[in-house]
């Protein structure tokens, strides 16, 4: 549950815009499929974060109220779309549901494609298989910036 838990701590301000900038995520997601003809599967859709649980219904109910504050189109729900029944779901309409790999493979290709550069062709820019953060990476994912 983040709208719940972010409000009291940070503020509705602070709310709002968190769910603006991943609103401003998806769109920008959703113009380069567009833009460069990627193919990610994009569809949009309602998503849903759900108890099975019935003692966890207010918890639920709490980060609807709260995510519909922040400016989702949110709600509490107890009928969705899922393949299993739940106690009590928050459903976002509007979410954008894509295919992340092929997302990111078609991005690379077309960085390339575009004249940047393909580290993993060069042994001398793998990138260490543990990061100073502590998180795994792959050497064939370039790092998106620095661990402090």
């Amino acid at each position: 549950m983040v709208y719940a838990q972010l409000e009291p701590m940070h503020g509705a301000s602070s709310a709002r815009l968190y769910a603006l900038s991943q609103q401003d995520a998806l769109d920008r997601t959703a113009a380069l499929c567009i833009e460069l003809n990627i193919d990610a599967d994009l569809e949009y859709a309602p998503a849903y974060t759900y108890t099975r649980d019935p003692q966890h219904i207010d918890e639920v109910r709490d980060e609807a109220e709260a995510a519909r504050r922040a400016g989702l189109d949110a709600s509490f729900v107890t009928d969705t779309e899922l393949p299993f029944e739940v106690a009590g779901a928050v459903r976002v309409a509007g979410q954008l549901h894509f295919h992340p790999r092929k997302f990111l493979l078609s991005l690379a290709e077309k960085a390339v494609a575009a004249g940047g550069a393909d580290l993993r062709a060069d042994p001398g820019h793998r990138t260490p298989p543990q990061a100073s953060c502590g998180y795994q990476r792959s050497s064939t994912v370039l790092p998106s910036g620095s661990c402090t």
